[in-house]
């Protein structure tokens, strides 16, 4: 229950199986659930995910229930919530992690994402991606100077050529240290950039 799914099944056959089992799990549950999103049957597969969970608490009905709430129901506080089930399942699988921490952030739950890192080990707190949620929800939440410090010398092993997630948190942090002049509507990229140049270690725009 607490190993991460590795593989999924699709097709009408798989669905149709799972159907006429009689003695259906969780995972049976939560599968099928899948097989009806892939479907793009969302009641279904909702539905899957509700009666997987409500057989056995886990992570990947948790998770994917959030993932519906989110994105297609417009309901960020509901998956906020859901997602913190996940992760109290399982708090050692970094892509669940990845994906709270987006969740949480886009509901403006900066306070819970820093709750939460608190009580993962050391090895996750110190991951780089998660470092850097962390750091932009203390930015968020006004306490520049902690972010700061979380941005010198932080690695994000995962991070592609072109993302600015690590720009824009720059640009945010430092921004707010510049006056805007009269007669301008807000400082620049390149105003903020010549003031405060972009390290080089966080520096992964496409040029």
């Amino acid at each position: 229950m607490d190993r991460p799914i590795l593989s999924f099944m699709t097709g009408e056959d798989w669905i149709e199986r799972l159907r006429r089992r009689s003695d259906k799990d969780w995972y049976d549950w939560m599968q099928l659930g899948v097989l009806y999103y892939a479907q793009n049957d969302l009641r279904r597969a909702a539905d899957c995910f509700t009666t997987s969970l409500a057989q056995t608490e886990n992570a990947w009905s948790c998770r994917n229930l959030a993932q519906l709430k989110r994105n297609f129901e417009g309901d960020k506080d509901g998956a906020a919530d859901l997602m913190k089930r996940a992760v109290s399942c399982k708090k050692d699988y970094l892509p669940l992690l990845i994906d709270c921490a987006e969740t949480l952030i886009d509901a403006g739950r900066y306070t819970d994402w820093i709750n939460l890192v608190d009580t993962l080990p050391d090895w996750l707190r110190e991951n780089g991606r998660l470092m850097l949620f962390t750091a932009l929800c203390y930015s968020k939440l006004g306490q520049n100077e902690t972010a700061e410090q979380m941005l010198e010398g932080l690695t994000v092993a995962d991070i592609c050529e072109g993302e600015s997630s690590l720009t824009d948190l720059w640009m945010e942090l430092h921004k707010r240290k510049m006056p805007v002049c009269d007669g301008a509507a807000s400082v620049t990229l390149e105003q903020v950039l010549r003031q405060y140049p972009l390290p080089y270690h966080l520096d992964f725009r496409m040029h």
